[in-house]
């Protein structure tokens, strides 16, 4: 895909981090009025496909952080950790709290 191919320069003094934004609502929120300036938002739209994930491998490899919003539900834990799990990296959660998400983990594990 297009995606797979582009070639990835980014500015890391420049660069704040990668937002990854499951709910479209949010997604368009953050675009029109973000709190924070310097951030690549990515909208996943639920379960992110292969070449945005392809994306996210490579954004995390040049070293920048990323963070996740999701909905406090399932499937946007899920996808939270999902993403931990394949980037094989921390995720800040942004808008989900972190205490609800290591009882989630915990739950989940037993």
């Amino acid at each position: 895909s297009l995606l797979e191919r582009c070639e990835i320069q980014v500015q890391k003094d420049r660069c704040a981090g990668v937002l990854t934004i499951e709910n479209e609502d949010s997604f368009h929120s953050w675009c029109k009025n973000p709190p924070q300036l310097g951030w690549i938002a990515i909208y996943l739209g639920g379960f992110p496909s292969r070449s945005k994930m392809g994306l996210l491998r490579r954004l995390a490899a040049l070293g920048l952080k990323i963070s996740h919003w999701g909905d406090l539900d399932c499937g946007g834990i899920e996808i939270f950790l999902f993403l931990e799990r394949e980037l094989e990296m921390t995720i800040n959660p942004v808008g989900m709290s972190p205490n609800f998400l290591e009882l989630y983990k915990e739950s989940s594990q037993s």
